[in-house]
């Protein structure tokens, strides 16, 4: 779960777990961009993303 190591998360999402099946899901927190995928989130600084879009 997310107690353990952030679920696994960048250092820069935030982890939260669902009640019902246990499954961890990692969002970036504000100002950072998911580089990543969908199951392997790599949180960036949204400025060097796009020039911050």
């Amino acid at each position: 779960g997310c107690s353990d190591n952030n679920g696994g998360c960048d250092p820069k999402a935030t982890c939260s777990q669902d009640a019902t099946t246990n499954a961890v899901s990692c969002t970036c927190k504000a100002g950072y961009t998911n580089t990543g995928s969908a199951v392997n989130v790599v949180c960036t600084d949204s400025c060097t993303v796009n020039n911050g879009g």
